[in-house]
């Protein structure tokens, strides 16, 4: 019996030298001192990103139930009415529209798409005009 208890001293031995020299030969690792800095910046990064994520989903569900309320009501009072497409067509092309709507109608096409189309290249390109 005395043969295994030194044995097993021995082997306790054996096992915290190897420990102590596995310890002692790795590198030591210290954090950069702005450690938390960067953490805290890529966390709010990310959250930021699924922030808009989220507002570009609720936009385009927005974007959605509107156009679907709308059609909706369109349908509604379609049905009701009992007007069909053709009476629409027929009143349309009866309608009297007057020289002066015809005069600025170029203009009140264009002005919104132009409107649109500055806003779209600010959005895109706005940091270039910024100096």
């Amino acid at each position: 019996m005395g043969k295994t208890i030194n044995s097993d001293n021995f082997r306790v031995e054996n096992t915290d030298r190897c420990i102590k020299k596995a310890v002692g030969m790795q590198q030591k690792f210290h954090l950069p001192s702005n450690f938390s800095y960067k953490m805290m910046k890529k966390i709010n990064e990310k959250i930021l990103l699924e922030e808009k994520r989220r507002e570009k989903r609720i936009f385009v569900a927005i974007i959605i139930t509107s156009l679907l309320m709308l059609t909706s009501c369109i349908l509604i009072i379609i049905n009701y009415t009992s007007i069909t497409l053709t009476d629409i067509t027929n009143r349309i092309s009866n309608a009297s529209i007057p020289s002066e709507t015809l005069f600025y109608l170029p203009m009140l096409i264009s002005l919104p798409l132009l409107s649109g189309f500055n806003f779209w290249l600010r959005k895109k390109y706005g940091h270039l005009i910024r100096r």
